[in-house]
């Protein structure tokens, strides 16, 4: 098993990143916050749906085309996710690059749907 070397973000960049990411990606759904382990992890955990909340089949997140990203203060990563593109783990250059990753990402995986 090999281990990842990322950079830990700080509560206050990762409060930053979070606020941002919810503000600027126009996606229907967008969830962020700091994960259950971020002291020791430092990473953001942001889950995403290409579908409005109200198409979701019984109001469940993993019944829409949906991705899960983890976002440290210099890689993004795609961890989970149904129906959409794949997504490779890629260094950023901050919040505005991740914010054009991912739009460029779920342009991507609306293409796959039409």
């Amino acid at each position: 098993m090999t281990k990842t070397n990322t950079t830990k973000l700080t509560a206050e960049q990762a409060d930053t990143l979070i606020a941002d990411l919810k503000a600027n990606l126009a996606l229907p759904f967008v969830q962020a916050g700091k994960g259950s382990l971020f002291e020791h992890t430092g990473l953001v955990v942001l889950r995403v749906s290409l579908d409005p909340r109200e198409t979701w089949a019984n109001g469940i997140f993993q019944n829409s085309r949906y991705a899960l990203f983890s976002v440290s203060a210099d890689t993004v990563e795609w961890f989970a996710g149904y129906g959409v593109a794949r997504f490779r783990k890629t260094k950023h250059k901050g919040t505005a690059d991740v914010i054009a990753k991912i739009q460029k990402w779920a342009q991507a995986s609306a293409a796959l749907a039409a």
